[in-house]
């Protein structure tokens, strides 16, 4: 049960052991290694080409490759489409979590004349900070849930793309919503502290 014709077949093939065979000729030899060996395939190999020579002088002993080699080359092309498909997604998140903050970012420093008049009313700065935090992580914990529910809906179309990967992988969902939470939270952080800071009295003044 090896998928070395194709990443979704696994034929159920039989080696019969050579002295049991019965054909004249053998086509295709399979050896199998102890695990721990592996190291030694080539010396492997090159024992097994001296021995058919010794045996018939005519044998020929050729094309000699690793099975991991076989099943390798079968999943190079998905590889390939995996890495191009992970290219272009890091790429389109990376714009995302830019445009994210930059929006984020200008969202809060619009607010400032309002900071400013929390602050002359008696917030603090801390309360700024806080309370524009709150806020962003509601409304960003609100997109989170809908962008959750939309990859548990659109990724089960990519099922025929992946081997060896769940579609519920938590790691990944894990990693995004905590990255997403940070850009979040560092573009608010750093407009409402600089708004805190400032005197609210020449915030107003300007305004």
């Amino acid at each position: 049960n090896v998928r070395y014709k194709g990443v979704h077949e696994m034929p159920l093939d039989m080696y019969d052991p050579p002295a049991q065979g019965t054909r004249g000729s053998i086509t295709s030899l399979v050896v199998r290694l102890k695990p721990g060996y592996e190291g030694q395939a080539l010396a492997v190999a090159a024992a097994i080409q001296t021995q058919a020579r010794q045996r018939d002088p005519r044998a020929l002993v050729s094309g000699i490759s690793m099975l991991d080699d076989v099943v390798n080359k079968e999943l190079a092309p998905w590889r390939f489409s995996a890495w191009v498909f992970a290219l272009f997604a890091g790429l389109a998140f990376a714009l995302a979590m830019l445009g994210l903050f930059s929006l984020v970012s200008l969202d809060v420093a619009n607010r400032r004349h309002e900071f400013a008049i929390r602050v002359a009313v008696g917030a603090s700065g801390g309360d700024i900070v806080r309370g524009v935090l709150r806020s962003a992580g509601a409304r960003a914990a609100l997109g989170i849930v809908g962008g959750l529910l939309v990859a548990g809906l659109v990724t089960r179309s990519l099922q025929g793309l992946l081997f060896g990967v769940a579609l519920g992988d938590r790691i990944t969902y894990g990693s995004v919503v905590a990255l997403v939470l940070g850009v979040v939270l560092v573009a608010s952080y750093v407009p409402a502290r600089r708004a805190g800071a400032t005197n609210p009295l020449s915030l107003l003044h300007r305004g």
